[in-house]
């Protein structure tokens, strides 16, 4: 067996089991930026636009009618033998000769859950859920490409409809408001 002449190659463990010169430093994460704190600003903006009127809706006792009511009824059919094939019926189909309807059952099975789980107000805040994450998906699009100016544009565009329009967050279950929202996004 041929030993070294040379054990400056050698290191001797030290106590901590760490490697020398590493024992004395700690690692911690640098305190949050601007830009990270405009990232998380902007999605409690988003959900607060959103939250705020479904809250209230949710508290004087919301309950569906009219369209709603049908939206509610054919997203608690998604999970039955008669599950929803086409969109809601469009008031197009008044001036045709047969009926029109919306372009497909998104929005049903969007909800099926929702509804299953609360048959009263699951339509409601189901779709907060699905407008507040489909927005904050868009947020971190906008912020992949274009930083924290992208995520603060897409919180000014969720604010400038809320000013706008603001039936639009009252009324989130209507098929319209509901995918003005995904458009938006």
């Amino acid at each position: 067996m041929v030993v070294p002449d040379d054990t400056s190659e050698l290191t001797e463990p030290t106590a901590s089991g760490l490697r020398p010169g590493v024992a004395g430093q700690s690692r911690h994460r640098p305190a949050p930026g601007p830009g990270t704190i405009v990232r998380i600003a902007s999605h409690l903006v988003i959900w607060a636009v959103i939250w705020v009127p479904t809250a209230t809706e949710l508290s004087k006792g919301w309950r569906p009618l009219f369209d709603d009511a049908t939206i509610s009824q054919r997203a608690f059919q998604v999970f039955s033998l008669h599950s929803p094939l086409v969109g809601p019926y469009s008031v197009a189909s008044g001036r045709g000769s047969h009926a029109v309807f919306d372009l497909g059952p998104l929005l049903f099975w969007l909800l099926a859950v929702p509804v299953h789980i609360d048959v009263a107000q699951g339509a409601l805040w189901g779709a907060a859920i699905c407008c507040a994450v489909v927005l904050s998906v868009a947020a971190e699009a906008a912020w992949a490409r274009a930083g924290w100016i992208g995520c603060a544009a897409v919180a000014a565009v969720v604010v400038d409809l809320a000013w706008t329009e603001p039936e639009v967050f009252r009324h989130l279950v209507w098929n319209p408001y509901f995918g003005l929202i995904f458009f938006v996004a």
